[in-house]
């Protein structure tokens, strides 16, 4: 199967897709974040300030990923989770978990649980994201049941995916519903 484009993505029946975004708000949420976007998210950010989909927000807007990504790291939260200082939330399933980009080099997009912690690869970059939220699940007989829970199809990232650049990753596999699932995880630092 072919790639789908960006453009195809965004022309998706029910999405609610949000004007470009203005490469000055991108510039100030990198000023804000102290470090530029990833590629991936900031191209699709060009072509759409927020996507979203129901109650999903697949893809927040540039100025609520500066606002979000700022309190997150700002230590609010530094007693409850471990650090937020090398990810880039940019969407969220409206359940409170949320997704984001690590900021150590890889395109790769993980989703964050509020209440384990634990931080679960579900995409290679935005643009696969997308393509997977899009992706409907079908029934043995092809009829299909609606938009995928995003980590249902999703593969384990490369062996040299790490997710600050401080401390080392690690991995545990757990079982939900008869699939392996691959977590990875940031230890916090003992301060």
């Amino acid at each position: 199967m072919p790639a789908v484009t960006l453009d195809e993505l965004l022309a998706t029946p029910g999405l609610v897709v949000g004007h470009p975004a203005d490469p000055a708000a991108i510039r100030a949420c990198e000023t804000a974040l102290g470090h530029p976007l990833p590629g991936d998210l900031a191209k699709a950010l060009l072509r759409a300030d927020g996507i979203t989909r129901d109650h999903e927000n697949l893809l927040w807007a540039v100025d609520d990923i500066a606002r979000t990504n700022t309190e997150f790291r700002d230590g609010t939260f530094g007693d409850l989770y471990m650090s937020f200082d090398d990810a880039v939330f940019f969407g969220d399933p409206a359940d409170g978990d949320q997704f984001f980009i690590a900021t150590t080099g890889t395109q790769d997009v993980y989703q964050w649980d509020h209440e384990t912690d634990s931080r679960t690869w579900v995409a290679s970059s935005v643009t696969d994201y997308l393509e997977r939220c899009m992706a409907p699940i079908e029934s043995s007989t092809g009829e299909s049941l609606g938009p995928p829970a995003i980590g249902a199809e999703a593969q384990p990232p490369r062996a040299n995916a790490r997710l600050s650049s401080s401390t080392d990753t690690t991995a545990s596999t757990s079982t939900t519903s008869g699939e392996p699932k691959v977590m990875y995880s940031v230890p916090k630092s003992s301060s």
